[in-house]
């Protein structure tokens, strides 16, 4: 039996001896595919030349915009937004493209922002890396159905960063706890419940542990439980959208938000329910009034004119101009009481110029002006 070292000895010449059986047409069928991998080669080493010339400046938008796509989500986002761009994640090609050239690498290995992007779909073992490489960035913290563990350590943990959070669908024993951490970075939030039937859930939990001051928009989706917040906390937020809530005490629950935000300057309503319910403390007691001075928009979508009322009678909006919007609202054409209720919310401002539309073919009535 032939041992190993004679073996290595005689493979030279057995490659050799092997070489000389192929034919001319082989040869010359091999030679042309290690041509074609050689011109191949060329171009791509031609194409990242000139990709190796950008400034660093144009590799971080590159970045930017293929990590993360942008859609408009229609049927989370409010009218007036639509069309606006939220950020979402898009499978997680920046490691990949890490891998394109030194320098590409390089450079995203030194900008941390690029790699706070975290979400569920992320695989197990990128999850410490990603997070490893946006130590000190901003994050943004999306959320699907369940809040799943390693997520929720990421807002113990790293609640202080979180820039951007947005939670779809879920279920209502998790909606409390998205927003259990203090945020003094939280710039944008949108929180969405399953929408299924809950249980009762009376739970005051105070939004963000009252920790939010840099918070300036707010969507509110399907909520069930009273999110709460002391008088001015949130005095950053300028938008708040509140969509179909199942509050328990539905006018309580809502003064107590308003009352946190007072320099709102857009309030959208959409889907609305709302019933003059007794508060748990003090059955006859009517909810809180609440001065908004610096709203210019108030919108209402398919809500109906009694709820409308109701919410207004909460109100008392001193600015001078605003805007309020009607859409696809049933009992308008009805209710000749609605303009003396808007009247009433402008409070000392009475008569001041306030623009009204009324929108999708509800007829114009009482004087209002109407686009």
């Amino acid at each position: 039996m032939m041992s190993l070292v004679d073996f290595v000895q005689t493979l030279p010449l057995k490659v050799r001896q092997e070489g000389f059986l192929l034919s001319e047409s082989q040869l010359a069928k091999t030679a042309a595919v290690l041509e074609s991998c050689s011109q191949q080669l060329k171009f791509v080493i031609n194409s990242r030349t000139a990709v190796n010339r950008l400034p660093p400046e144009i590799f971080k938008i590159i970045f930017e915009h293929v990590s993360v796509y942008y859609h408009a989500n229609k049927d989370s986002e409010p009218k007036a937004n639509r069309g606006s761009l939220l950020i979402s994640m898009c499978r997680h090609l920046l490691p990949g493209l890490t891998q394109v050239c030194h320098r590409w690498r390089d450079i995203a290995l030194h900008t941390p922002s690029l790699w706070g992007y975290f979400d569920p779909s992320i695989p197990k073992n990128l999850r410490d890396l990603l997070r490893e490489r946006a130590a000190g960035a901003s994050l943004t913290v999306i959320i699907r159905t369940t809040l799943v563990p390693w997520l929720k350590n990421i807002l113990d943990v790293d609640g202080a960063r979180v820039k951007t959070l947005i939670a779809n669908n879920l279920g209502w024993a998790h909606a409390p706890d998205v927003v259990d951490f203090p945020a003094p970075f939280l710039r944008f939030a949108s929180i969405e419940q399953a929408n299924d039937e809950a249980p009762d859930v009376r739970l005051s939990r105070s939004l963000f542990k009252g920790d939010a001051p840099r918070l300036s928009r707010l969507h509110l989706i399907n909520i069930s439980a009273r999110l709460a917040g002391g008088p001015g906390t949130f005095n950053a937020l300028t938008e708040l959208y509140i969509r179909n809530p199942r509050w328990a005490y539905p006018l309580l629950s809502l003064s107590s938000i308003l009352r946190a935000t007072p320099n709102l300057i857009k309030l959208l309503f959409c889907d609305i329910r709302l019933t003059p319910c007794p508060t748990p403390d003090a059955p006859n007691a009517p909810p809180s009034i609440v001065r908004l001075e610096r709203l210019e928009h108030l919108e209402f979508t398919g809500t109906r004119s009694i709820n409308v009322r109701s919410i207004l009678k909460t109100l008392v909006l001193t600015g001078v101009r605003t805007s309020i919007s009607l859409h696809s609202n049933v009992g308008f054409v009805q209710d000749a009481s609605l303009l003396n209720d808007i009247q009433k919310a402008k409070g000392a401002h009475a008569d001041a110029f306030t623009t009204i539309y009324i929108l999708q073919g509800i007829a114009p009535r009482y004087g209002a002006k109407c686009s």
